[in-house]
């Protein structure tokens, strides 16, 4: 597809802020996390960030990042103004964007072979270019918390060190937490690799990854969660990322704990909350109603499950 003269893209600053929350002011259904972290992603290392202008005006905005021992390029926080969807200007985008800034990403990345991004569209999986490597599901709620709706009768949890994580990262043992070998925290897809321990734990600061507090910190975990918030237009947004095989008990354990610290985080700022699960088909059922526990009501977002999507490199 040729660049048309009146198309520029160029990467994003951080005085280009206002300019880009204002292509799209309802990004997945209003819990959107560009708006809160858009200053510290352009300034995380390997992150590129670009803008697609036409007539000089910012009309589309994505973000690439090199992951998996830089072998990878993430695709992701893409967004294009709504009068112009739908006529091939992602498509255009993408091509200019990776085209024009590929030869400086593969001068530092030699071994780049893969492009990968996460969607919620199964129609993309028509394009022959887009091979599925991992989908996990999504169950979403909102509403207002009340301290009344903790409970503690439940597992104690406690906090893996960025050790653990890399000890998990490096076993080879893990496909019961990753059948896919895939972690996927925060819509974003990672390969199990020790690499990407820096990474994932960068790209939120708040992050947090639990065990039961009974588990041996010498043995391999049968079951973690992760969990992270940012500041949307619904509120606080803390999306918990289940991984593996765990009793009922343990699981509400788990839950109620990232609610006990949602709930912390909505008192101080007196925000409502969204509150999304993401997990395997393998626990389809035993967690998608647990949050209604806490007086919170489903919340009916446009993304259902996540697809993670591989390309080759072009």
């Amino acid at each position: 597809m040729a660049e048309q003269e009146d198309d520029e893209v160029c990467e994003a600053k951080l005085d280009d802020r206002d300019s880009v929350m204002a292509i799209d002011d309802d990004v997945y259904d209003g819990i959107d996390f560009l708006p809160d972290t858009y200053s510290s992603l352009l300034q995380q290392e390997d992150v590129r960030c670009y803008l697609y202008k036409r007539d000089g005006k910012i009309i589309g905005f994505m973000s690439t990042q090199l992951i998996n021992g830089r072998q990878t390029l993430l695709v992701s926080s893409t967004r294009i103004a709504k009068e112009h969807r739908g006529v091939g200007v992602l498509s255009r985008f993408k091509e200019l964007a990776l085209y024009k800034y590929l030869d400086d990403v593969l001068s530092t990345a030699p071994k780049l072979r893969k492009i990968t991004f996460a969607v919620s569209d199964r129609k993309l999986m028509e394009d022959p270019q887009n091979e599925q490597v991992a989908i996990k599901k999504l169950a979403s709620f909102k509403g207002t918390m009340t301290n009344g709706s903790l409970t503690e009768d439940l597992p104690e949890m406690r906090k893996l060190s960025l050790d653990e994580m890399k000890d998990i990262c490096k076993n080879a043992e893990t496909r019961h937490l990753f059948p896919d070998g895939i972690i996927i925290l925060g819509w974003k897809p990672y390969r199990i690799m020790v690499e990407n321990v820096a990474v994932f734990t960068h790209h939120s600061s708040n992050r947090v990854f639990l065990v039961n507090k009974t588990s041996d910190k010498e043995s391999l975990p049968r079951f973690f969660s992760a969990g992270s918030y940012f500041s949307c237009k619904k509120g606080i947004y803390y999306i918990t990322d289940l991984f593996g095989e765990a009793s009922n008990e343990e699981l509400r354990g788990h839950i109620n704990w990232h609610m006990k610290r949602l709930y912390e985080k909505a008192e101080e700022t007196e925000q409502d909350v969204v509150f999304s699960i993401c997990y395997s088909p393998n626990l389809d059922g035993a967690v998608e109603n647990l949050p209604l526990c806490y007086g919170l009501e489903k919340a009916n977002l446009c993304v259902t499950e996540i697809i993670v999507i591989e390309q080759n490199r072009p």
